[in-house]
């Protein structure tokens, strides 16, 4: 537990560094993968007759004058 004046211990410290270690080694890990399934990015248009779907793509409406 953190002291009263903003300090951390050095057991405080040291416990705050494992943890942070242990999620980087797992998003590391994560980020190097290799041999993903395809299962895992692919998938299903919503209306095959589209030539492209983009999902969560936010757009602007731009006028002549510039405004949006």
């Amino acid at each position: 537990m953190a002291r009263d004046d903003g300090y951390l211990s050095a057991r405080e410290s040291r416990r705050i560094s494992k943890e942070n270690r242990k999620i980087t080694a797992k998003l590391e890990k994560a980020r190097t993968r290799r041999n993903v399934p395809e299962s895992e990015y692919m998938t299903e248009m919503k209306n095959p007759a589209n030539a492209v779907e983009f999902e969560n793509l936010p757009h602007l409406l731009l006028h002549g004058c510039g405004n949006r």
